[in-house]
């Protein structure tokens, strides 16, 4: 792990040479036996991994003798958070043992029924539709053959084949309509 607490700028010269013997890092994460001076063990990260576990779950570092629990998170958590912050000897042996002791994921929630019938919705607008279709209504034909034309607060896209002008259409199908009756010059 590393202790993003600890970056300092260091002068090019200072090689590792210098730091050898020494301890450093972050006390609230510190296993007990690097603070003892004993040294750093791969159990000793999975300690730090303890704390950090206890401050995401409660948002806050352990106290003495807290647990999760006590501040507000699930009790589920408290015996990894013990297990990982334990004395050396008690300390889970690898972080595949520590996996292997998470809680398991919830099961997924069932999703809510939709707050809008979606059945009597596509109803509805299949309905509109059916009773808009052979209906006439005026619109302006595009020289690319397109008409717009809003109906009751919709606005509806129709491929026309005719020259461009302004005509009375009738609706054919949801996007095809023919031209009934044409205005403009040499009509």
């Amino acid at each position: 792990m590393t202790d993003f607490g600890l970056a300092l700028p260091v002068e090019v010269e200072q090689s590792l040479a210098d730091m050898e013997g020494s301890v450093a890092g972050s006390i609230p994460y510190m296993a007990p036996e690097v603070r003892e001076g004993k040294g750093a063990l791969a159990r000793s990260d999975l300690y730090a991994w303890g704390v950090l576990l206890f401050e995401v779950l409660t948002g806050a570092l352990p106290g003495a003798a807290e647990t999760p629990s006590s501040l507000g998170a699930d009790k589920k958590w408290d015996d990894v958070y013990r297990r990982a912050c334990a004395r050396l000897e008690a300390r889970f042996e690898s972080a595949d043992e520590a996996l292997a002791a998470l809680p398991a994921a919830p099961a997924p929630r069932k999703a809510a029924p939709p707050k809008v019938d979606v059945r009597a919705l596509l109803d509805r607008v299949a309905k509109e539709e059916a009773e808009f279709l052979q209906k006439e209504f005026m619109a302006y034909v595009t020289p690319e053959g397109k008409a717009h034309a809003r109906v009751r607060g919709k606005t509806y896209s129709f491929d026309v084949k005719g020259p461009p002008g302004l005509a009375i259409l009738r609706a054919t199908g949801p996007t095809v309509a023919v031209v009934v009756k044409r205005f403009g010059r040499g009509v």
